[in-house]
C-alpha cells in the first residue's frame, strides 16, 4: 500500500518535535511586481480542506506575505527536517482565511489553539512599518473577539519532492540510553516525488536524488 504524502511528512514532525525549527518553513513566490519573494512561516498544523490534507499556517493580515499573495495562487514551500535528515518541497495553491470571510476555522483557532501570547502578537505595532519613539499602550487580546489582524492560510500541495539524506556511516544516537555509536554503512539518498491525480488520488514515484 503506498504511503500519501502527509504520512510521512506526519512522522517527520514528530521525529523532529523536539526542534521548534522544524515547524519553520521557507516559501516562495511571485509577488504583485512579478518578481521572486521568499519569506519564513511557521507550521500551526496541518488541516482538511477540500476533502484533501494541507498546511495551516496563523499570519497577521497586515504582513507583507499575505499582502502579496494572491488568493489561489501557486507556489512552493520548503521544510528541512535535522534530526531524520529529511527535505520536503510542497508546490500547491494558497487559499486566505480572513476575518471578512466570516469563516467557523478562525473563531475554532483563535479561541483553542492559540495561547494568550500568540493572540497578544496581533495587537502589536504593524509589521515593517518604521518603530514608533513611544509606543502605544499593550493591551491584552480578548479571546472572544478575533483580531481584524488575524488570518490563515491553508497551503493544498499537488506535489511533494521528498529527499532522505543519508546519515554517516557512524552516529552517535543520543535517543539511545547508553548513548552507543551505530555503524551504519553503504546507505544512500531517496527521493520520492508524491503528485496529486484528476481523480484526488496521490501517486508515489522513486526517483535519482
Amino acid at each position: 500500500m503506498e504511503i500519501e504524502w502527509h504520512t510521512s511528512f506526519d512522522k517527520s514532525l514528530l521525529l523532529n518535535k523536539q526542534l521548534i525549527s522544524s515547524k519553520n518553513g521557507f516559501i516562495a513566490f511571485q509577488n504583485k511586481l512579478n518578481s521572486a519573494s521568499i519569506e519564513m512561516l511557521q507550521l500551526k498544523r496541518m488541516a482538511e480542506s477540500n476533502h484533501q490534507i494541507c498546511l495551516m499556517f496563523c499570519v497577521d493580515i497586515r504582513n507583507h506575505l499575505w499582502q502579496q499573495i494572491n488568493k489561489s495562487s501557486t507556489l512552493e514551500i520548503c521544510f528541512y527536517f535535522p534530526l531524520t535528515r529529511e527535505k520536503y518541497i510542497l508546490k500547491g495553491t494558497m487559499d486566505k482565511v480572513s476575518p471578512q470571510t466570516f469563516s467557523p476555522i478562525l473563531k475554532d483557532v483563535w479561541q483553542k489553539e492559540l495561547t494568550q501570547e500568540d493572540r497578544n502578537e496581533f495587537t502589536k505595532e504593524a509589521p515593517g512599518l518604521q518603530k514608533q519613539t513611544m509606543p502605544e499602550d499593550f493591551q491584552s487580546q480578548d479571546i472572544s473577539q478575533v483580531s481584524q489582524n488575524f488570518g490563515i492560510l491553508l497551503l493544498q500541495p499537488i506535489k511533494v519532492d521528498r529527499t532522505l539524506i543519508k546519515m554517516p556511516q557512524v552516529i552517535a544516537d543520543s535517543r539511545n540510553p547508553k548513548f552507543e555509536s551505530e555503524f551504519r554503512p553503504y546507505q544512500k539518498d531517496k527521493r520520492y516525488i508524491y503528485e496529486l491525480g484528476q481523480e484526488g488520488k496521490w501517486k508515489i514515484t522513486e526517483v535519482n536524488p
